[in-house]
Parts: C-alpha cells; sequence; structure tokens
C-alpha cells in the first residue's frame, strides 16, 4: 500500500526490498514462475486481456497453484476461469479484485475530457460517494 499508493513506486521495487518476491515482465508458459502466499502458489495476472487460456490454467493448476486475482480486466478466458472454479482453488475476478482500479480509472477519463485535474483527496471523496 505504501509502495503503490503514497510513494507511487514501482511493483519492481517490491521484489527488490523482499527477496522471496519474484517479478517479471513476460510470463512466456506460465508454469515458470511461482509465488509463495502462505505457503501455497498463487498467480495474479495483470497485464492483458485473455492472457490466461485453458492450456496455461491447466499449468497453473498442475504447479499447485492456490489463488488466482486478476489485476487487470479479463485476463483469464472462459475456459481457464471454468478450470479455475472446478478445482474450486480461491479466483478473484478482475471486476471484483480490481474494482478500484476500474473506478479510478473513469473518475481519471472524466478529469480528461474535462480538460481539469482533481487532487488525491477529491478523487478518493468522489470514489466513496459512487
Amino acid at each position: 500500500m505504501d509502495l503503490k499508493n503514497v510513494r507511487r513506486g514501482r511493483i519492481s521495487e517490491y521484489a527488490e526490498k523482499f527477496k522471496g518476491a519474484t517479478f517479471t515482465r513476460l510470463i512466456p508458459n506460465w508454469i515458470t514462475i511461482r509465488c509463495g502466499i502462505t505457503r501455497r502458489s498463487g498467480a495474479f495476472p495483470s497485464a492483458t486481456q485473455n492472457e490466461i487460456n485453458a492450456k496455461d490454467a491447466a499449468n497453473l493448476l498442475k504447479n499447485g497453484v492456490y489463488v488466482v486475482s486478476e489485476g487487470a480486466n479479463m485476463p483469464t478466458t472462459i475456459d481457464g476461469i471454468n478450470q479455475f472454479l472446478g478445482a474450486k482453488i480461491l479466483f478473484g475476478p478482475g471486476k471484483a479484485a480490481n474494482a478500484g482500479g476500474v473506478a479510478t480509472s473513469g473518475l481519471e477519463m472524466a478529469q480528461n475530457s474535462m480538460r481539469i485535474s482533481w487532487t488525491r483527496e477529491e478523487v478518493d471523496n468522489r470514489l466513496y460517494k459512487s
């Protein structure tokens, strides 16, 4: 929270500070990176739409993934989602896990359209009113 909300830093800085974390810009096959969440593996797709397909979901499950929390808009295909749900792992779809990001993007678009800039406090107030 401090890194992103206060210092406006990069996620890569988190991995530099916490040596158990792994930061990558591109994961080619979703079977090479493992992240520990209380001794279990997790995946946090945060880049592009339809990034995790059925094959990728199967690889994640085969490698012990226990939680998938989407940080982007629809990074998992429906076939991948169905595999996660069928395996009964913890699955946070982007509309729930990333709702704050989506709402904030809407406020950013409003500011851009009106060619104005709100303070951080004004953005927070508008989020809480929604």
